[in-house]
Formats: structure tokens, sequence, C-alpha cells
């Protein structure tokens, strides 16, 4: 875990960096050491996530959720499918895993948690969230629509707004006080995708019975 977020964190691809400086956002650190302790605490824990995956080799990122078990086991799905789609073993065609068994396979695509909402919620509350994170990002694989899919990639657009920038902000001078989580050490900060606005801030109550939504951003 920790060689690859160092991966990241200096990694020469300009979308790389920014998913690295996004988690670093959300999960409120600042080095690829740091980070690596968050994730390694998500991913030992049941909580609902919504989880990326990405390549260095691609800018299509992919964006998934689990709703209440480990995420490897997942993302072990997701490899054993690329892998049939790499071997020609399936015969239904799914274009993000055609995608990706064609720019690099199971050896070149990675899945971490994106966003950690601390606790297990209602799937259609993380199914609500899951598709306002994919909106946020035209060129992600939950799009596609070819068979195949195109090797061509198009730019990722930046991964934070001014409105996540805002609350990091707040968060980091001390503005905004987030609830630690007593069943780990990641800092949980409370932060809402209102129903309506569609954008994600700073949820007004500090309970999951609010929003459902609570994510592990800055």
């Amino acid at each position: 875990m920790v060689a690859l977020c160092l991966r990241l964190r200096w990694a020469r691809e300009r979308w790389i960096r920014s998913l690295f400086h996004s988690l670093c956002l959300q999960f409120q650190v600042d080095t690829a050491e740091e980070l690596a302790v968050r994730l390694r605490v998500c991913m030992d824990r049941d909580d609902s996530i919504i989880y990326v995956g990405f390549s260095f080799t691609s800018k299509r990122p992919y964006y998934g959720l689990v709703e209440a078990r480990a995420p490897h086991e997942r993302w072990v799905e997701h490899w054993r499918s690329i892998r049939q789609h790499q071997t020609g073993l399936t015969t239904t065609i799914d274009q993000k895993y055609a995608y990706m068994a064609a720019n690099g396979g199971i050896t070149q695509w990675f899945f971490l948690p994106y966003i950690s909402c601390g606790r297990q919620i209602e799937l259609s509350k993380l199914q609500h969230l899951e598709q306002t994170v994919i909106r946020r990002f035209p060129a992600a694989l939950n799009r596609c629509r070819h068979p195949g899919c195109p090797r061509r990639v198009t730019r990722s657009p930046a991964i934070l707004d001014k409105v996540l920038q805002d609350v990091a902000r707040k968060a980091t001078k001390g503005q905004y006080d987030g609830r630690m989580d007593t069943r780990g050490s990641t800092p949980v900060s409370h932060i809402c995708v209102r129903f309506g606005s569609g954008r994600p801030g700073l949820c007004p109550v500090p309970d999951a019975g609010h929003c459902g939504m609570l994510g592990a951003m800055r």
C-alpha cells in the first residue's frame, strides 16, 4: 500500500497527481505514508464506501460502491472480469472491462477507497452519492457506451470543485469540527449531498440520520 501511494505521490501523470491530491483532501492527510495508513484502516472495515479504479496508463477512471463487505472482495471480482475479457473466456462483453483489458489488463488497474461513509448506510443513499461522484467525471468508464470501448482517452476534468476546496480549507483551519470515528484513527468530516441541489457541502446536522451520506472528505 505504501509503495502504491508513493507512486501516486510522485507520478508524472497529471491525472494521477490529481487523484492523489483528491485522496489526501478526503482522508485529511498530507503525505503518502499517512494516506497508506488511512486507506488500510478503511479497507479493514465493512463500512459503505465509494471506490475508484484507475490505471497509470489511462485517463479514464471507474467509480463504484461497496455497501457492506470488505472492499477487496469487490476488487477481486473486477480483476476476475478483466482477466476473462483478456483471455476471451466471457460470452458477454462488458464495455468497461473490455477497455481495462485492452489498456493494461489486471496488472495495470488498481482500486482504492475514494469516499468512506464511516458506517454502513442505505443502498439507495449510497447509490445517490455514487451517481453524484460519477457526474463530476465525464470521462469515467461508468459512461461507456460503445462495444469494446475505443482506446482513445479523453482529458479528465479537475477532481475537486470550489465547494469541496472551501470545505477542505475550513477543515484545515479548524473552522469545522469533524467527528472522530471511535472504531479507528480515520477522522470523518460530515459532508452530505443535499437532495435536490446535487452539490456536496457541510451537513448542518452532523448525524447520519439527516442525510445518510457522511464522507471522509476534508
